[in-house]
């Protein structure tokens, strides 16, 4: 199940961006535990919307493991190579992604997204992730014929609803240290 926090609370934030922004989430963990069952819905009949739905920016690094550095007709870089992806090309959980017609093969990709939680500048490996708020699935779906025109990725992986985010975001207390 999922619990509705603004059934609990009715001044909960509500949207992920808010209580990234206003530092809230200790404040969410502490209204989730006051839940009864009346606040809890079933998974499986929620609408799911993308986790951040207006990013600044959608920042992505490929050629990031040598499995997929293998696979296609590239060398081992020195740094990773860096693509952007707009908020069109993103997709709630559950939501069709949509093939263009313009591809007769579509690529999709396994990914983790991370979510920048703070204005970072400077960051250093020792404090990097003090900046990321959470953790989510993504599916990197490719349009791999228009993605090779260039030597730009960006054409062939922004056409809209190819990129599956979602469908929750995981705080890093969460998980094991990143480090």
């Amino acid at each position: 199940t999922v619990i509705d926090i603004v059934q609990v609370d009715a001044s909960a934030p509500r949207s992920i961006i808010t209580a990234i922004e206003e530092n809230r989430m200790a404040e969410i963990e502490a209204i989730a535990k006051k839940a009864d069952d009346s606040a809890r819905l079933k998974y499986d009949e929620l609408h799911f919307e993308v986790p951040i739905a207006n990013p600044g920016k959608i920042l992505c690094l490929g050629l990031n493991y040598m499995d997929h550095v293998a696979e296609g007709p590239f060398n081992k870089p020195d740094f990773p190579a860096i693509f952007m992806r707009t908020a069109t090309s993103m997709v709630a959980h559950g939501q069709p992604i949509l093939r263009p017609l313009q591809s007769e093969t579509m690529d999709y990709e396994a990914e983790l997204a991370l979510i920048i939680g703070k204005r970072s500048r400077h960051l250093t490996a020792d404090n990097a992730l003090s900046a990321i708020a959470g953790y989510s699935c993504f599916n990197d779906g490719s349009v791999r014929e228009y993605q090779r025109h260039t030597i730009q990725w960006t054409m062939g992986k922004n056409f809209d609803q190819t990129g599956p985010f979602g469908p929750v975001m995981v705080t890093p207390d969460e998980l094991p240290d990143g480090a």
